[in-house]
Order: structure tokens, then sequence, then C-alpha cells
């Protein structure tokens, strides 16, 4: 399934898997001024591909290389010869998308990226009409950038924000530098946040600095738990614990746990600091 919607300039490409009736995992990706944020999931690559055939495309951005960000850059490439741009850190992985490793719930909702050539993305991406900056925001993986217009003041975020309050995590993704990266968003004079799922976020400086309190508070709450003398499974169970039905669906890969882990990496009060440009 695939929605289209057209906005101020900005085309929406909404995409899940549709199951009892229910879109799942949904995916977005972007058109704006012939710079594509995104190409969604491999499962829908001939629906994208159709909804774009008649549109001037003059480049590609991966906001990381997840398989639902990369998923038919391939097929966009090798028809129209269109550039892809990255982290340097996702190009090896957007190259050959089997060091993704998928579980059997991302191959079914996903589906498997064919691999594609990219190259660094820098400091800015021009499609001749605009130069859109490129920004450093990882946390929800280490090679996550995202776009700003900073004259319309418009942040193609990826999945640098999530307008839920997080209370499981994967392995691999950074709380800390997930916080890190929200500090460094509540400074920009932000209008609009497109986010990798598809929702739009209007005047966003409010969400974001209540996400910031919530990691935080939520950051404390943790080591004080664990300055008690709780392992991680404990301080999991008493904080948050409701997370069976996804721990068992992805068979661990989200949990409670892992968050906990992420806390306890690094002590409060050492969060990154960077200049979020490339």
């Amino acid at each position: 399934m695939i929605r289209v919607e057209k906005s101020a300039g900005v085309t929406r490409f909404v995409m899940a898997r549709s199951v009892l009736g229910r879109d799942l995992y949904r995916a977005a990706c972007y058109l704006v001024d012939g710079l594509l944020v995104d190409t969604g999931m491999a499962h829908v690559g001939k629906a994208l591909f159709g909804c774009l055939e008649s549109e001037n495309v003059q480049a590609i951005v991966n906001t990381h290389s997840h398989e639902d960000h990369i998923g038919c850059n391939a097929a966009l490439q090798e028809t129209r010869g269109i550039p892809v741009y990255a982290h340097p850190l996702a190009i090896p992985v957007i190259g050959e998308p089997s060091i993704l490793a998928l579980r059997p719930y991302q191959r079914f909702f996903f589906g498997y990226p064919r691999p594609s050539n990219a190259v660094p993305a820098g400091f800015t991406i021009s499609t001749g009409r605009r130069d859109f900056r490129v920004m450093q925001t990882p946390g929800h993986s280490p090679d996550h950038i995202s776009i700003y217009d900073e004259e319309r003041g418009w942040l193609f975020c990826g999945d640098a924000y999530f307008g839920n309050r997080e209370r499981v995590l994967r392995a691999d993704y950074d709380v800390w530098e997930m916080i890190g990266t929200f500090r460094s968003l509540a400074a920009l004079p932000l209008e609009t946040l497109y986010t990798g799922t598809g929702a739009v976020v209007l005047h966003p400086a409010r969400r974001i600095q209540r996400k910031l309190e919530y990691l935080l508070e939520t950051a404390n709450r943790v080591w004080s738990l664990r300055e008690a003398g709780l392992d991680a499974g404990r301080i999991a169970r008493r904080l948050f614990p409701s997370d069976l039905a996804i721990r068992t669906f992805t068979s661990g890969h989200f949990s409670a746990e892992n968050l906990v882990r992420s806390f306890l990496a690094r002590q409060p009060g050492a969060i990154p600091s960077r200049n979020i440009s490339a």
C-alpha cells in the first residue's frame, strides 16, 4: 500500500504492509525540489516507481541505511541514473544490503533492498534551485543524517524523531546519541518536521523539548534503580513491564531491557555534544 499526498511543495509517499486491515510499520519518503529523501521499502518498489514516473527526481538522499529507507534505491538508479547520497558509514550497507542480516519480521514487513551505489552527502545537497544542509543526527543509527531547508525551516529527519515515548529499543540504537540529537534540534528554528513514518509535525519545538525531558527523566530513574542494586532486567520489568508482545514478535530485537542497557552505557550528564553539520 502506498499513499501519495502533495502539500506546500512537498510530495509525501507513505507506505506500509497491511495486516488484517491495519497498516503496520509505516515508512515514508518525500520529494522536494527534485530531491527524493529516502526510497522506502523494497516491497512497494513497483508502486513507488510508478508514482515517480512523471516526477523530476534529480537526486536521492538516504537519511540512514535501514531497509525501510533504501528499499527502492536500485530501481531508480538503474533505470534513471539518479545519484544517491548518504552518510559515509551508510555507503557499505547501501552497496551490500545483506550486511543488514534482516530478521524474519523485517523481511516480511520491508523486504530486502537490492544493492545500489551511493556517495558521501557532504555538507550540502544542491538541486540547482535550492541548497539543503546535511546534518548529523545519530542515535537511531550511527549513520543517520537529516536534511534541512534553512530558509523554510523544514527538516526531513528520517527516524531521528518519533512522536511516541520510547519504552523499548533496538540493541544497536544509542539513547544518549538520541538525547544529543534532540538537544541539537531544539536549538534550530524549525517550522516543520517531515518524519520517516510519514507524520508531519508543525511547529515542533515543544514536542522536541518534551521528548528530551522524558528521556532525561527516564535516564535518572534508570540510574537511581541501578544505584539501588537492580540489574538491567529488573529495572526494565520495573519501569517498562509491557514489552512482551514486541519482544516476542521481533525475537528480542526490540525490548525494554535494550533501552535500559543503553541508558546504563553512560552516566547521566554524559550527553554527546556535536556540530550537527555533516
